[in-house]
């Protein structure tokens, strides 16, 4: 396939029925920096949008333990972009380093007491007011829709528009609404 492309006017195809031979032929090609259309496309769940609303479900479920919170909180699409990025991860490590050690009580309270006796508030008042929402997606929802409806609340509190943009972000929105 390589070759192929490599030849000025020839084009390749990979017809195949067996998605991990798709897979690893895809993952090599990418080693010379050739991006295979895969006409199966890739699972929502292997795609940013996908893995935030993952996350965020899995840090609600675990009612904020600290592993799913700091996967949630390093997500690639939270914390915006660039400097505001870098400031972000910043305090997110500080948090990392905070919750070394026994686990805290579950949910907010629980995290509120273990920062307070860590005295480490500063870095866990910036990142508590966006926790909130995830926080209380959990609480007795209604039904599934309520449920939907709380994870896109707080992908959207969390990553803004990054959430919803491209078309793996409209698949998510898609499976969402």
């Amino acid at each position: 396939i390589r070759e192929a492309i490599e030849t000025p006017g020839r084009t390749a195809a990979l017809i195949t029925p067996d998605r991990m031979l798709a897979q690893r032929v895809s993952a090599l090609l990418r080693r010379w920096d050739i991006e295979a259309d895969d006409s199966a496309g890739r699972p929502l769940s292997q795609l940013a949008p996908g893995t935030l609303l993952l996350a965020i479900a899995s840090a609600a479920a675990e009612d904020l333990a600290p592993v799913p919170l700091l996967a949630l909180l390093k997500h690639p699409l939270v914390g915006g972009e660039g400097e505001e990025r870098r400031a972000w991860l910043d305090e997110v490590r500080l948090l990392d380093i905070a919750l070394r050690g026994p686990r805290p009580a579950g949910g907010l309270e629980g995290l509120d007491r273990h920062f307070e006796e860590k005295h480490r508030e500063g870095s866990w008042r910036k990142i508590r007011p966006k926790l909130q929402l995830v926080a209380s997606i959990l609480r007795a929802p209604a039904s599934m829709a309520e449920y939907a409806r709380g994870i896109a609340d707080a992908a959207q509190r969390l990553a803004g528009d990054r959430a919803w943009s491209r078309p793996e972000g409209r698949a998510a929105a898609g499976l969402v609404s």
